[in-house]
């Protein structure tokens, strides 16, 4: 009787200390899975941060990145003709090289100075091997275009994906950059060109209109440009052009010819044979078709002469 009492008591014993214990191993159980959640959110957050800080930096970087490659492209682009005293074949086509690659017709130009976008994202992608991401990064679009007669515009289309190792996190996004440069300060190479390198121009915008001799005058003497209708672009220039092409008018609703006085003086200093009667407004002057000028009146510039149409639009009058 005393021993089955005794085993009785032994199983009590022991559903009252399963008792006890269970609870303390449930709640160890929920204290390491809370606490793996915790490290595991401490974790996440952390590495949020982190890409966060990757994609921020993409995100500043990718406008100044394009505004250096832009500038140093038109730069590059303007030494080429200067050295080379050739015009570009297509403008467009060899500044955008020159963003992407830092070659023109496929040589290395120094004026890039190392900065192109397949430089950048090659950085950038390596940036993203250290924040464990495999990051791809694409052009699908670089170009170059008049804005207006006195501002290009430089426009991309990025995409950039990144993915972590796992495929858990995943970075994609679309950018699209534009850029407006200013070519006041820049040559311009109708002058060059039409003179074996002899006579060059300096593009400054004329500051106002042009309504009569006086200002006919002063937009003589400075050298300065206007807008205008006929006019070739700053690209349409640099491919040697002397008229608007239609590949670039296109392109925009604006006007974006160019036009400014031939100073005949500055030209028969430097041993330029001079086109007599031809109209002196430039992309005219240097057209081998003779279109005829003719002196304008109560101008203190007696050598400057126009054709009918400009001096129309100018507000002067000729007297051939």
């Amino acid at each position: 009787m005393f021993p089955k009492q005794k085993k009785s008591r032994g199983i009590i014993y022991s559903l009252i200390t399963l008792m006890l214990v269970l609870p303390l191993l449930v709640y160890l159980m929920a204290y390491v899975d809370t606490s793996a959640a915790r490290d595991e959110v401490a974790v996440l957050k952390i590495r949020g941060i982190e890409l966060s800080n990757y994609v921020h930096s993409i995100n500043e970087d990718v406008p100044r990145i394009f505004k250096i490659t832009a500038s140093r492209a038109l730069i590059a682009a303007v030494n080429e003709i200067d050295i080379n005293g050739t015009p570009l074949d297509d403008a467009n086509m060899r500044i955008t090289e020159l963003m992407v690659n830092s070659t023109i017709y496929g040589q290395n130009s120094s004026f890039m100075n190392g900065s192109t976008l397949t430089g950048w994202a090659s950085r950038m992608s390596n940036l993203g091997t250290k924040y464990g991401l495999m990051t791809n990064i694409s052009f699908l679009n670089v170009s170059v275009k008049p804005y207006d007669s006195f501002t290009l515009e430089f426009s991309m289309v990025l995409f950039v994906n990144s993915t972590d190792s796992d495929g858990t996190v995943t970075i994609a996004r679309y950018y699209n950059e534009s850029y407006f440069l200013s070519l006041d300060g820049f040559e311009d190479f109708l002058y060059s060109l039409n003179t074996k390198g002899f006579a060059k121009r300096i593009i400054h915008q004329y500051p106002g209109y042009v309504a009569n001799v006086s200002d006919v005058d002063s937009l003589t003497s400075t050298g300065y440009y206007l807008n205008s209708t006929l006019g070739p672009s700053y690209l349409d220039r640099m491919e040697g052009k002397l008229f608007q092409q239609s590949k670039y008018v296109s392109q925009t609703n604006r006007q974006i010819g160019l036009e400014s006085i031939v100073d005949i003086q500055k030209l028969l200093q430097v041993g330029q044979t001079i086109s007599a009667n031809q109209t002196d407004v430039d992309y005219q002057y240097f057209n081998s078709t003779f279109i005829q000028g003719c002196a304008v009146v109560g101008s203190s510039t007696s050598w400057l002469k126009l054709d009918a149409t400009h001096a129309t639009q100018y507000g002067v009058s000729i007297s051939c």
